[in-house]
């Protein structure tokens, strides 16, 4: 990373050993590299010339494509493999755009890593046991007042154990799968990218009893989240 850097190259680690540096991962094997698509030249002659134990590198398997700018553009993953003596070898896997990505990754870095947004989005896989590190990794964002944590909480027991500490006001819509939280002054408004965490919230809404005025009345046939289901404040 740091010969990149010296090199000019934007770039970021990401994924699993990004976990273990926010402290919601104690150990991992991957090694998941962004490169920015505009440098993948140089970025492939710093790793040619990477020696791990006297060991070159070769692409990975027969599908890898290569490292360079027009697959990264397109999503593509570079995959590379030193066969370092010993049971494993080591792996890299180098990403130009990250998987579900929403925003430019260049400018979510923190040091070596890419920043927790990026991290979360990529975490968002068809796998259940990656959603627990989105979920976390959002914690960690609201924590440090960043609103967009909000989109990477998907336990619904968290998702309310936070709001209620941030006594933030919510909204549920079940008939669209979507949810908005007015947090102090800022109003966050998002669908529900994955309904499992959403399904015990409708489960558990009960209708408000007391007549409710216009400026507490529910949009879209929802139920306020605040008044039906959340503990009443310490």
């Amino acid at each position: 990373m740091s010969h990149a850097r010296d090199e000019g190259v934007t770039c970021a680690i990401t994924n699993g050993m990004a976990c273990v540096h926010y402290g919601i991962a104690q150990t991992t094997k991957d090694c998941y590299l962004l490169c920015d698509p505009e440098q993948a030249d140089i970025f492939l002659h710093l790793i040619e010339n990477t020696r791990l134990k006297g060991v070159a590198p070769i692409y990975r398997g027969n599908l890898s494509p290569p490292m360079d700018k027009r697959w990264l553009v397109g999503g593509w993953t570079s995959y590379f493999y030193w066969s370092t003596p010993g049971k494993d070898g080591a792996y890299l896997d180098v990403f130009g755009i990250p998987p579900r990505a929403s925003s430019p990754w260049q400018n979510e870095i923190e040091g070596f890593y890419s920043g927790r947004h990026t991290v979360a989005e990529m975490k968002r896989t068809d796998r259940d046991k990656d959603w627990p590190f989105a979920t976390a990794l959002g914690e960690q964002m609201l924590e440090n007042g960043e609103e967009r944590g909000w989109l990477h909480i998907f336990d619904s027991s968290r998702l309310l154990a936070i709001a209620v500490k941030k006594r933030a006001k919510a909204v549920i819509c079940p008939s669209k799968n979507s949810m908005k939280f007015e947090s102090g002054l800022r109003v966050i408004s998002f669908r529900m990218i994955r309904t499992k965490a959403l399904l015990p919230l409708k489960r558990q809404a009960r209708p408000v009893k007391k007549p409710l005025n216009s400026s507490q009345k529910p949009q879209s046939n929802g139920c306020l989240l605040s008044k039906c289901i959340m503990p009443s404040r310490p």
